[in-house]
């Protein structure tokens, strides 16, 4: 991410306050963006449910979409994270993936343009990226 500089308006014209900008990747970043400027995140501080949310509404209506197909080394890799243990979260039951989840968030960037912070709590969101995963690699 780029940091800028941004000059701050007033008595001390060499005072300057840098951000980080980053890129928006749906609508739910949007609403973290609103939540923050109103102040309603400060109050409420970051959790589980305003994660879910977030990764749900850019999920759901993404500024990115889909533009290419999952490569072979990504198939194979998804091949092997499936045969593990990703057929028994597709098959609603309880697995671990907690070793797979960078491999998986990392893929879920890359083809759907949406990353997520790593989340050991967000099942549903794993979930979520697998059933998705599952679907581009069955269209590939």
């Amino acid at each position: 991410m780029a940091k800028r500089a941004k000059k701050v308006e007033g008595t001390q014209p060499s005072v300057k306050r840098t951000y980080e900008k980053k890129s928006i990747e749906g609508i739910g970043d949007i609403v973290e963006k609103i939540t923050e400027a109103t102040g309603i995140k400060q109050l409420v501080g970051d959790c589980v449910e305003c994660t879910q949310r977030k990764f749900l509404l850019n999920r759901l209506f993404p500024f990115k979409r889909v533009t290419k197909l999952m490569t072979e080394q990504h198939k194979q890799e998804f091949i092997l994270f499936l045969e593990e243990c990703g057929n028994r979260v597709l098959e609603n039951r309880v697995t671990d993936i907690t070793n797979h989840v960078p491999f998986l968030n990392s893929l879920y960037a890359e083809y759907f343009g949406i990353t997520i912070d790593i989340c050991e709590n967000c099942s549903g969101i794993h979930k979520a990226i697998i059933k998705d995963l599952n679907k581009l690699f069955l269209n590939s």
